[in-house]
């Protein structure tokens, strides 16, 4: 574990993956069961640790958004200091950080934003989502500010296809109408390409449960989730059919249960608890041949791994990397924050869930190198995904 991944190795795989031919739909059952476990040596076929930012005094509220792209990783963290609470881009490249953006810059100025609800990452630009001001705010890896391109949706997340084609979503209506969620966009010429799913106003208006991404991309396919159905859809070759659709047994919630009145989310998220249902989908990847995401149940964060190759599908709420000869720890709220890309999971784990896990010399190594404590702020842990998982129990 002393020797870790090194981040511009990690990328060269996303470089060099194929492009997978068009499957067709796939459905997996997921087990839900209490202080299941979930081995790391059925799943992948490394498991790496590393720091991502460092290791002082500090103090952060949170880190969220997760993001990826052939050369770099991403991720906003939100911090407290003298100046109160702010939001700050780290960008990582090749095994350090090149660029920190302070997102603090509001106000309807080109270079300004009222509400940032998300951001992408290509090789050569950054681009920030800007809801409330309808636009698209982009930056080059200098932290230089470049451009303004103004849009015509008012979206809470967008899939930056290239070439001036975008993907945008509003769980409560991305067109103007508020008639559709999802809508596939030509800037170049302001054309609509595609606009999808209905909405529903009495769902959308109480409940506003939204995963942390809802987009995955893997090689030249396109998938997309939105809570709360049960089904992955592919928007490859500008389409949009099911590929993944995906069961939780006695843990569904009936199809008609999501279209009663609930006065709010805390409503919708008890009564459900109560019933036992599976109620949020926080997150999801999807790589050549997995399937990853994680949901709540009973107040319980779960992951689950599906395999296209065996149809074999694992499900739990305790980790165990058993490869790199760990003890188990729960699957929390941090771990939440992951993102797939290609056939790599890049998730974040809390530095006291190593410490307690650690049970070899190795680790141990690995803690007191870093100057490791229960207050350390999270790690990345970077697993290979296997093309067919391994089960052995």
């Amino acid at each position: 574990m002393k020797q870790l991944f090194l981040l511009s190795a990690i990328l060269i795989l996303l470089m060099s993956a194929c492009s997978p031919d068009k499957k067709d739909e796939v459905n997996f059952s997921f087990n839900v069961s209490p202080d299941s476990e979930v081995l790391f040596s059925e799943l992948f076929d490394n498991a790496e640790y590393r720091l991502m930012l460092a290791n002082d005094s500090t103090p952060i509220k949170s880190i969220n958004q997760l993001r990826v792209s052939n050369r770099y990783l991403g991720f906003i963290v939100t911090e407290t200091d003298n100046d109160g609470v702010s939001k700050t881009l780290y960008v990582l490249n090749k095994g350090k950080f090149d660029l920190k953006i302070k997102l603090c810059a509001q106000g309807n100025d080109p270079y300004e934003y009222m509400e940032l609800t998300d951001y992408s990452l290509s090789d050569e630009k950054i681009k920030f989502l800007d809801k409330i001001g309808r636009k698209i705010l982009v930056y080059d890896y200098e932290g230089t500010f470049l451009e303004r391109i103004n849009i015509p949706y008012s979206a809470i997340s967008f899939y930056d296809v290239g070439d001036g084609v975008y993907w945008f979503y509003n769980d409560a209506g991305v067109t103007n109408d508020h008639k559709y969620q999802l809508v596939n966009f030509n800037w170049n010429n302001g054309s609509i390409i595609g606009e999808y799913l209905l909405t529903d106003r009495n769902m959308v208006t109480s409940l506003k449960s939204l995963p942390e991404t809802n987009f995955s991309h893997v090689a030249h396919d396109l998938f997309f989730y939105s809570f709360p159905e049960q089904i992955i859809y592919s928007l490859n070759d500008d389409t949009f059919h099911n590929a993944y659709t995906f069961g939780f047994g006695e843990h569904n919630a009936p199809n008609d249960y999501y279209k009663q009145h609930f006065s709010g989310l805390a409503n919708f998220v008890n009564k459900t608890n109560k019933l036992g249902y599976v109620y949020y989908i926080s997150n999801f990847g999807v790589s050549d041949d997995n399937l990853v995401l994680s949901f709540m149940q009973n107040k319980v964060p779960y992951i689950a791994f599906g395999n296209t190759q065996t149809n074999y599908s694992r499900c739990g709420n305790i980790l165990v990397d058993d490869i790199n000869h760990l003890k188990g720890f729960k699957f929390n709220a941090t771990n939440q924050l992951y993102i797939v890309e290609n056939n790599l999971l890049f998730m974040l784990i809390d530095a006291q869930q190593l410490i307690n896990s650690c049970d070899n010399q190795n680790c141990k190594d690995f803690i007191d190198y870093n100057k490791l404590t229960t207050d350390s702020k999270p790690l990345l842990l970077i697993c290979t995904l296997k093309e067919q998982f391994d089960k052995k129990n």
